[in-house]
C-alpha cells in the first residue's frame, strides 16, 4: 500500500499545472522505474481536482 500511495502522490505532483521539474528519489531500480513511469502518465484537470480533494478531506 506504501508503494501505491508513494506512485499517487508522484501522480498527482506531476499532473500538477505548471510544475515542470520533479525531483525523485528511489532506493532500488525497479523503484526507480515505478516512479519514472508514475512521472509519465498524466491526470486530466477534472481527475487531478477530485483526489486532492479527497486528500484534502479531514
Amino acid at each position: 500500500m506504501d508503494d501505491i500511495a508513494a506512485l499517487v502522490r508522484e501522480l498527482v505532483a506531476a499532473s500538477t499545472p505548471s510544475l515542470d521539474v520533479l525531483l525523485v528519489s528511489a532506493s532500488s531500480p525497479r523503484h526507480w522505474a515505478e516512479a519514472r513511469d508514475a512521472a509519465a502518465l498524466s491526470l486530466g484537470a477534472k481527475r487531478l481536482r477530485e483526489i486532492t480533494d479527497v486528500l484534502a478531506a479531514p
